[in-house]
């Protein structure tokens, strides 16, 4: 029974100690600024910066490593202390914001924690100027897309009244913008869709009093 026992604890002494990370997570792009993980949209920050800070100091870490292609950091062990709450901080993000709904770039851990997700968001997101539908700077200045709903029939002296236009955001007053389509082409609209990789914009047909349906079909018009 001894050497049973004796077998047992040799066994034990050699099991893997550095099986369970100390802390692991995923940096990723939150493109519908949820903060969650939507695998088939978002994806993982490459080679982005990671850094552990205990209370030893709030300026050097005791830690640092970096993102994988998948946007994954892994502390296999770390000089912070085992057990010891840390401050987790993640720079060096490639030009993008850490800044989501749920999460900054900076969290309080504890030493074995896992599943610590930085979600982040860039502005280009949202306000970046495209060529051959990649993103290549950020505009400071956007197109603003709106629409007016024309009382009466969208015939006669109404049809040329524009029902869709396009201003600049920094525009002030009562600016002219750009005409985009009249009364005669929509009719009433409402909802305002986006398509970025076309640069179109989608309304949807609108029921009001003394207002004049579009000759649109589906209930929809683009413009372009």
């Amino acid at each position: 029974m001894k050497r049973l026992t004796l077998v047992l604890l040799l066994g034990a002494s050699f099991c893997p100690l550095n099986s369970v990370y100390a802390v692991s997570g995923i940096v990723f792009r939150d493109v519908g600024r949820d903060g969650g993980l939507t695998t088939v949209v978002d994806a993982g920050i490459n080679a982005a910066t990671v850094n552990l800070f205990n209370a030893a100091s709030a300026t050097v870490p005791c830690a640092t490593g970096a993102t994988n292609s998948a946007g994954v950091f892994n502390f296999v062990s770390t000089a912070c202390g085992a057990g010891a709450q840390v401050r987790l901080e993640v720079v060096n993000l490639g030009g993008v914001s850490a800044n989501s709904s749920a999460n900054s770039n900076v969290q309080f851990v504890l030493e074995s924690a896992a599943g610590v997700n930085i979600p982040v968001t860039g502005q280009t997101d949202f306000c970046a100027v495209y060529t051959d539908n990649a993103e290549t700077t950020l505009n400071t200045n956007p197109p603003v897309t709106s629409n007016q709903i024309v009382s009466g029939t969208n015939s006669g002296g109404r049809s040329t009244t524009r029902t869709a236009f396009r201003i600049s955001y920094n525009d002030s007053g009562a600016p002219a913008g750009q005409t985009l389509a009249t009364h005669a082409q929509t009719g009433a609209t409402w909802g305002i869709a986006h398509q970025r990789t076309r640069d179109r914009a989608f309304y949807s047909a609108f029921q009001r009093r003394r207002a004049a349906f579009g000759p649109g079909t589906g209930g929809q018009d683009g413009t372009g």
